[in-house]
């Protein structure tokens, strides 16, 4: 009897095996970066603040990324991109908030739902770093994530105007 049971599993294994191959290879895939066109000072500025991003960031651990310059966190990744374009909804007379010396702008549209992704950015350093935020990491602390980001932003980057 207990030849059957191990026929059945030898059957059923290799019919298995390409779903298998495809559930283990989405949870690897590398996350795309689209970074703007960059002169070699900011991008070798981004580079080093890349590098010297955090291995765990909102409890996630760090994964591959190819393009542009930036790192990503976990399954729904939490990604930076450094060399960010300018948010669509920023205007001069918009207000960013500042969190240990690095402004970040939110749209406000974005902060008044809490089931939205929100795309923070960085106004107050060059180049721009945009941290995109899935709506499922809103409420775990992302001011304490902030203050981690904010020391090699600040370390590597470029300040350019004070957050108002």
């Amino acid at each position: 009897m207990t030849a059957r049971p191990r026929r059945t599993a030898a059957l059923l294994l290799p019919a298995l095996a390409p779903a298998l191959a495809l559930l283990l290879g989405g949870c690897s895939s590398t996350v795309e970066i689209a970074s703007e066109p960059m002169d070699d000072a900011e991008r070798a500025a981004c580079e080093a603040l890349v590098a010297d991003l955090p291995d765990e960031l909102f409890e996630q651990e760090r994964v591959e990324v190819s393009g542009g310059v930036g790192a990503a966190w976990g399954d729904d990744p939490v990604v930076l991109t450094c060399g960010a374009p300018q948010p669509e909804e920023y205007d001069p007379f918009a207000r960013c908030s500042e969190i240990d010396g690095v402004g970040w702008f939110i749209p406000g549209a974005q902060m008044k739902d809490p089931d939205s992704d929100i795309e923070m950015t960085v106004l107050s350093h060059a180049p721009r770093v945009r941290l995109d935020l899935p709506a499922e990491h809103r409420f775990k602390g992302p001011d304490t994530h902030l203050r981690t980001l904010a020391v090699p932003i600040k370390e590597h980057l470029d300040e350019v105007m004070p957050c108002t």
